[in-house]
């Protein structure tokens, strides 16, 4: 089977979603690392979070949907279950990681020992979006024979 014949309307919704991801993802890096005295850290941090838990959700309902990734590949591939189970519950955990950011952010504006705070989590968030991301290029490529991050 060609690459070509491996972009099945769910991989490619994937694909898309994924660079949608990797946008926010960068979005929310260069706004947490700015300068943390600097004007607007807070407010940047705010949108990019907004960003990202955006793409999140797209990333989710393209994943987990009825007919979505995740079901395509565990009916191709059901020896795959055990990674899907495992993509999945990241999901949850990168939920509840996103919340966690935005109930620190949702104090107004924040002194210098919380911006650091929240800096911390966030880039906590971030490793286990970019351990994500190598796992669910991982699967699709052993359920495809397919680099879905060859673009990245």
């Amino acid at each position: 089977m060609t690459e070509k014949e491996s972009l099945t309307p769910a991989v490619e919704e994937a694909r898309l979603r994924r660079d949608e991801l990797r946008f926010a993802l960068g979005t929310f890096e260069r706004a947490t690392t700015a300068a943390l005295a600097g004007p607007g850290w807070t407010a940047g941090v705010r949108s990019g979070l907004d960003q990202l838990a955006g793409a999140f959700d797209n990333h989710v309902v393209v994943t987990e949907g009825f007919d979505g990734l995740y079901a395509e590949i565990l009916e191709r591939a059901p020896r795959l279950a055990r990674a899907v189970e495992r993509l999945r519950e990241e999901h949850g955990e990168l939920h509840r990681m996103i919340q966690d950011v935005k109930g620190r952010m949702s104090a107004g504006e924040l002194d210098e020992a919380a911006r650091e705070e929240v800096r911390e989590v966030a880039l906590a968030l971030l490793a286990a979006f970019v351990r994500h991301r190598h796992r669910g290029a991982d699967l699709v490529y052993e359920a495809y024979n397919l680099d879905i991050g060859a673009g990245d």
